[in-house]
């Protein structure tokens, strides 16, 4: 008896779960046919209500995700929904929005177009999400690994500082397609957009977190250029990307500051981005022209310290003659080595290649200076530059001609001048 009391309690036990399951279940599936169907006559409201082709085009990206979401759960919907059923359903919210197209004048192509840019917008922010993550945590791991000085922790952090280098910039190039894809919904100057497709594009660029998303990238762009070692190469890179962000935002921003003209809140929004993107490019300018100072002091080249293309061009020049000039103080050997380093390692290897470019781009310095400048250390070669082995032996050769046919000669005369012996 007490047996099949225990196991009596135990089957009561077990059928108390299956029925908590089979009801969570039930319940489960009575909220995804109730979820549908709501979503279903949003759609068929919004529908009637569309007045605008991108009220169209965000009726058809609706449809297509509730579609996505829904489609796992067909029979589920079949079933409930007979005998209309899942998939009759999705075409008549379809044809409901044709017909809607229809009265409107509204062009399918289009529609197609804005829904497939709302979908990349989708995609964009999913992705500068993910990649705002991952630079957090390898801005932490940087900051952790940069007090320690063994030969292996610096190597990953080089890498590490690479690999964030290229994550804030892929994120920064996503956040400007974002943007770029929300206007490129409404295809027209913001000035001839209606009232309700400027609120419609304030809605969607709030929720793309577009400000925010700006503001972040710039923080994190300020953050790695204070907190990182960087190479030379690494802070020229940052003062180029700093200057494409600057124009991208420059182009973003006049849209912007039209579109939220009577918006104090969002017009202190772009008037505080603008500020930040200012500081950046303060603080890149300061870094980027100490690191270029730094190419020619770190190698024991004591040119000047230069703040703008103007000084740089004319305290180089100043350095190359004074160079020209002693050389004639030094050895062949020594002077000719000291402009082989300066050309190899400094001129060649780094300034010339990675630095003119940027100076050039950043209107400091013009094309026919840098070319100046080349002719300067061009002729700083010809001062010190030694006879070749070939030159030398050129010249023994003609030394010893002459030599040769100077003794020649000599002998000859001396035979000439000689007494004839008598008979």
């Amino acid at each position: 008896m007490s047996n099949f009391g225990h196991n009596g309690t135990r089957m009561t036990a077990v059928l108390l779960v299956l029925f908590s399951w089979a009801e969570g279940q039930e319940k489960s599936d009575y909220q995804i046919v109730q979820g549908f169907q709501s979503r279903y006559r949003a759609i068929q409201k919004a529908t009637e209500a569309a007045a605008t082709v991108e009220d169209c085009a965000s009726i058809a990206h609706e449809i297509f995700e509730v579609e996505q979401e829904y489609g796992p759960y067909k029979p589920l919907l079949n079933k409930a929904l007979y005998p209309d059923g899942f998939d009759k359903r999705i075409a008549d919210a379809r044809l409901q929005l044709r017909l809607a197209q229809d009265k409107l004048g509204v062009i399918e192509a289009q529609v197609r177009r804005i829904a497939e840019l709302r979908m990349q917008v989708d995609l964009l922010g999913e992705q500068v999400e993910k990649l705002s993550g991952e630079n957090t945590n390898l801005l932490k791991q940087i900051q952790r690994m940069s007090a320690s000085k063994s030969k292996e922790t610096i190597d990953s952090l080089q890498s590490l500082v690479a690999s964030l280098r290229s994550h804030i910039q892929k994120r920064d190039e996503l956040i400007f397609m974002l943007v770029d894809s929300l206007f490129l919904q409404y295809d027209k100057d913001v000035g001839s957009m209606r009232d309700v497709e400027k609120r419609s594009l304030v809605g969607r660029l709030e929720k793309g977190n577009v400000f925010a998303n700006v503001k972040k990238s710039i923080r994190d762009n300020i953050e790695f250029l204070e907190t990182t070692s960087l190479t030379g190469r690494d802070v020229a890179e940052i003062a180029q990307q700093q200057r494409r962000f600057e124009v991208q935002w420059q182009g973003f921003g006049k849209k912007l500051a039209a579109l939220y003209a009577t918006n104090k809140r969002a017009m202190n929004e772009v008037t505080q981005i603008d500020t930040m993107l200012a500081d950046w490019g303060r603080k890149a300018q300061t870094m980027f022209w100490r690191q270029l100072n730094l190419q020619f002091r770190n190698r024991g080249y004591a040119v000047k310290e230069f703040r703008n293309g103007k000084e740089f061009y004319e305290n180089l020049s100043e350095f190359i003659e004074d160079e020209i000039k002693n050389a004639r103080q030094e050895t062949d050997d020594t002077r000719y080595k000291r402009y082989v380093i300066f050309s190899d390692s400094v001129w060649r290897g780094d300034v010339k290649q990675n630095w003119l470019p940027l100076l050039v781009e950043k209107g400091e310095l013009s094309d026919s200076l840098s070319e100046e400048l080349e002719a300067r250390i061009n002729a700083w070669r010809k001062t010190v530059q030694p006879p070749s082995t070939i030159m030398y032996i050129l010249v023994g050769l003609v030394l010893g001609l002459i030599a040769w046919f100077g003794y020649k000669r000599m002998q000859k005369g001396r035979t000439a001048s000689a007494p004839v012996p008598s008979a």
